[in-house]
């Protein structure tokens, strides 16, 4: 599988999760290390308790 459809996947993830209200997670983990810096797994979740317009500029936008 190409980065570009694992990309597409994870978005589409994002998306259906925002649009049913389900909690998500997100790992990120870099196949190469920079020397001298800690870059180990990083693991974000969350729980989507709203969907809201943030900003006038992008009235009605989905993202």
């Amino acid at each position: 599988i190409s980065a570009n459809c694992m990309q597409h996947g994870v978005i589409a993830s994002v998306v259906n999760a925002f649009k049913t209200k389900c909690m998500f997670n997100v790992v990120y983990k870099p196949r190469m290390q920079f020397e001298g810096k800690d870059f180990s797994e990083k693991r974000y979740d969350g729980t989507i308790i709203g969907v809201n317009d943030m900003s006038p500029h992008w009235k009605d936008s989905e993202w």
